[in-house]
């Protein structure tokens, strides 16, 4: 009889450990879910030019690393949404003359 009740503390007790585990296991579960998660919304709206991002306090502009040759970077520079862009010299066109005949 006394190996039953032995055999039954065992039992809970591995229970309980396995219990303990799973929620020690679920936080970093939790935290790369998160990351992966952050990571898949933050390319989505690049993709589509989210603007918002900017303002965004989960989001920090750190350093610009892609951009067209000739691109240089400039530290510490106030990042603004712009509404649109208006063009102080209005674009001017030149008629293209067809060439004389002799």
């Amino acid at each position: 009889m006394e190996w039953l009740a032995s055999t039954k503390q065992v039992s809970v007790l591995a229970v309980l450990e396995m219990m303990l585990a799973s929620l020690i296991l679920l936080f970093p579960a939790w935290l790369i879910w998160r990351a992966f998660s952050t990571s898949r919304q933050l390319e989505l709206r690049l993709a589509q030019g989210d603007a918002s991002l900017l303002s965004d306090d989960r989001f920090s502009i750190d350093r610009v690393t892609l951009g067209p040759p000739g691109t240089q970077l400039i530290e510490d520079v106030q990042f603004v949404a712009v509404q649109s862009i208006v063009s102080a010299f209005p674009p001017q066109t030149t008629e293209i003359q067809p060439p004389q005949g002799e």
